[in-house]
This record gives C-alpha cells, structure tokens and sequence, in this order.
C-alpha cells in the first residue's frame, strides 16, 4: 500500500494522525456527575468534578451555597428553574464562579434564593474568565449587589429573570445587578 498519492487521493497516515491526534485524553474527561442519586449535595459534585465535566440536578430545593471551585465544568439542571432551586438561607453567596483564563464555567437552570453576600453579590458572584450563566431565576437575594456581581469578569449573562434582590450596603451598587 502506497503512502502518498499524486492523484489527489489522501495519505493513509492522515486517518491514522487524526486518531491520535483527536482521540480523548484524561485532561478532557466528560463525566456526568448526577444530584441527588450520585451525589447528595450540588457542592459534594463540584467537589468531586474536574474540568469538563457536567453536573446535572434533578428538579429539588438545594439548602446549600455553592462554590466552582475555580472548575470548568457545567452545573445544570435537568427541569429549568421552576423546579430545581438552591436556597442559600441568608448564610452566604449562594453561587460563586471563579473561572481562570481560558475556563468556561456553565450555571443553567436554577432559581437562586436567600443568597446574603457582603461585600459581594447575594445571589451570584462571577469573576474572571467567560463563565455563561443563563436561563436561571435570580431572586429575593440581599448583598452588593443582590443578584449578579460580575466582578473583573467576562461572565456572559442570558435569559434570566433578576427580580426582587435587595442591597444591603450603602453607595449604590443597586439590587439586581453590577458589572
């Protein structure tokens, strides 16, 4: 068998390269990490998550805050946000997005409640890197601001419903959102 071809016909060793070279490697692992049957708190799959892989949550109110842990991953919901809830219960931040250079953290589908952040947002705090969040409800949340902090970020913000979050620091920075 030849290995070239004057005819316009491809290498044979082009198949082979891009086996090697598109075949998964474990730095591009995609696991589905499942809430509640997997794991029993959103947190406790982050925490078991590494970069690429998806969380899906199962419709549920979640009495948790939750933190990416500066992780590229996708925490989504399987039934949108009229059904899958994280209750933070004035405790702290109810969602915290570090993304790194380079990172793209996903959040979809999540009514965001009872976040009390200070001086940061309630509700959700996004920081650095393209993290998209989308799709969610962000609501009856107290910080600076109460709903969405995008803070040095270049978080892409879509299709959510920000309403009836409160400031709870004086200067301003507003109840729905700050960037």
């Amino acid at each position: 068998m030849s290995t070239y071809s004057t005819k316009g016909r491809l290498f044979p060793a082009v198949g082979i390269l891009a086996a090697l070279f598109l075949r998964p490697t474990a730095s591009h692992a995609q696991n589905v990490l499942a809430v509640p049957s997997g794991y029993s708190t959103i947190q406790s799959a982050i925490n078991a998550a590494v970069n690429g892989d998806t969380i899906l949550v199962a419709p549920g109110t979640y009495p948790e805050h939750i933190d990416f842990l500066a992780k590229a991953i996708t925490v989504e919901s399987t039934d949108g946000a009229l059904v899958t809830i994280i209750d933070a219960n004035l405790t702290d931040t109810a969602v915290r997005i570090v993304a790194n250079p380079g990172q793209s953290p996903i959040l979809r589908g999540f009514t965001i409640r009872k976040g009390y952040g200070f001086p940061f947002a309630g509700g959700i705090l996004a920081y650095g890197g393209p993290a998209l969040i989308e799709n969610n409800v962000v609501t009856g949340n107290f910080g600076c601001p109460g709903g969405i902090y995008a803070w040095f970020s270049e978080a892409i913000i879509r299709n959510n419903t920000i309403s009836n979050n409160r400031p709870n620091c004086s200067g301003g920075s507003g109840g729905g959102i700050l960037v």
